[in-house]
């Protein structure tokens, strides 16, 4: 009976030795809808083991996705999520997008400030009896009394 127990215990390293050997084969991700877009899902634990293989197969990719959320994958406890993993090229594209949209919207907005006041003028230049204003005058008939204080004494 000893005999049989040194030949289990000698066995056992190498056992789990071999078993750490083994190729890790990727996980089949479950469909899972994040905010509103379809993705991949994994466990936690499933994404553990094939991270190495995940982030391989990311960063191979080249060309970003015209869908951000075309290659990613949810990642959490019992396929719920709380993390997702993203191809870099595709979350640097996503990033430089976002600017270029800010930067946009901001110049819209000057434009559409600009057209407004020039809106503004117009329809004063039609209702103008032809007498001047004062600076102060012409701040409280646009609703800007608040400047008036700003205004340099003189």
């Amino acid at each position: 009976m000893a005999e049989t127990t040194k030949r289990a215990a000698a066995k056992q390293p190498a056992n789990e030795a071999s078993a750490s050997k083994r190729s890790v084969s990727r996980p089949r991700p479950t469909s899972r809808k994040l905010a509103g877009f379809q993705t991949k899902s994994l466990a936690t634990t499933e994404a553990r083991k094939a991270l190495p293989q995940l982030v391989n197969e990311m960063s191979a990719k080249n060309e970003a996705s015209a869908d951000l959320m075309q290659d990613a994958i949810d990642i959490g406890p019992h396929r719920k999520g709380g993390a997702v993993l993203l191809p870099g090229v595709d979350l640097a594209a996503h990033v430089t997008e976002v600017a270029e949209l800010r930067a946009r919207v901001e110049q819209l907005e000057e434009d559409l400030e600009d057209a407004g006041m020039a809106l503004f003028l117009q329809e004063r230049l039609a209702t103008t009896t032809g007498q001047w204003l004062t600076t102060e005058q012409f701040l409280t008939g646009i609703g800007m009394e608040g400047h008036i204080e700003q205004l340099p004494e003189g």
